[in-house]
């Protein structure tokens, strides 16, 4: 059940869940207020159910149906590999899929040393996440991965393996160029780090800032961290 007063990343998916359904509602910020409760009653009200501004489970089965496959988020990773060490999107997939034989890789996409794009885990051009294109970019939050795209960047640590923003300049204008295209394609997506929720160093650097360094409007970012 969720509720008037309420924080943290099942609000922040609510949140997300609203907006994509129309329902006006202001910036995600995982904080159940007053106007994400009003919202709620506006949901209700569309699908005949009960007017209370609670998120019970008749409410959240309902709107967990209608969004089951929307991409609401976009998750930024860093591959955790030292400065300058050049590790190719091809090594990242069979680092996932063959060495710690997932059935999937983690991530969607990565950005490698030069600034290059790759796909590793296929997907087409709507703003649906349908099973077959869903990735494992965020451990124990399967909710999120369903409705989540994930962009990797190579690097991520420096020569000690503590934490550190290795982004080359080609690395930082292609994923401003990824995001800001995610954004056009699909203008209500939350681009968040990993780091905002999980305890986690993944992306070392702060996401929030960068966005309003780039430009980008806070009604696609949070600067809010709800780890798990």
């Amino acid at each position: 059940m969720i509720q008037k007063d309420n924080t943290g990343l099942s609000v922040v998916i609510l949140q997300a869940q609203l907006r994509s359904l129309g329902f006006k509602n202001k910036r995600i910020d995982g904080k159940f207020d007053a106007m994400t409760q009003s919202a709620v009653k506006d949901f209700q009200r569309s699908q005949g159910l009960i007017i209370d501004g609670i998120v019970g489970p008749n409410t959240n089965a309902i709107i967990r149906e209608l969004t089951k496959d929307k991409h609401l988020f976009t998750f930024i990773h860093c591959s955790a590999t030292h400065e300058g060490r050049d590790v190719s999107a091809k090594a990242v997939l069979r680092y996932h899929t063959i060495n710690k034989g997932w059935s999937r890789p983690g991530y969607s996409d990565i950005i490698e040393l030069n600034g290059s794009l790759h796909n590793i885990k296929p997907y087409n051009s709507d703003n649906l996440i349908q099973r077959w294109e869903y990735t494992f970019g965020v451990k124990g939050s399967t909710m999120m991965n369903k409705n989540s795209r994930h962009v990797c960047y190579i690097g991520g640590i420096d020569q000690y393996g503590e934490p550190k923003d290795t982004r080359t300049v080609k690395q930082k204008l292609n994923l401003e160029t990824y995001i800001k295209y995610e954004i056009l394609r699909n203008p209500n997506v939350l681009i968040l780090g990993h780091n905002q929720v999980q305890y986690k160093a993944c992306p070392s650097f702060n996401v929030p800032e960068w966005m309003y360094s780039i430009g980008c409007s806070d009604h696609n970012y949070m600067h809010e961290k709800y780890q798990i």
